[in-house]
């Protein structure tokens, strides 16, 4: 349900769930690929770099290395229903 660049925002600084309970989205990042500083290409997973991948994954804000692709783990969620209504102040809501 949401954007892909707010994907990318949500991992890139650690945002949590709408309820909370599973920590970080960032949690469900499976693989980092990137460039560092030097150009060099950078993979971070469990398997590779797995020390720094778990320090760079929950809040990473681009600050170590230019971010190309997030492999991310999901999950089958319900379906949402959108509503569009246009209130025209607070007190509507009551």
């Amino acid at each position: 349900t949401l954007d892909p660049a707010s994907v990318g925002g949500i991992h890139a600084n650690g945002c949590y769930g709408p309820d909370g309970k599973d920590g970080p989205i960032s949690t469900k990042i499976v693989e980092i690929r990137g460039v560092d500083a030097f150009g060099n290409p950078v993979t971070l997973s469990s398997t590779e770099n797995p020390d720094w991948f778990r320090v760079v994954r929950d809040c990473h804000m681009g600050t170590c290395f230019f971010v190309r692709d997030i492999t991310v783990e999901i999950e089958k969620a319900y379906m949402m229903k959108q509503h569009h209504v246009v209130y025209k102040d607070v007190g509507e809501f009551k």
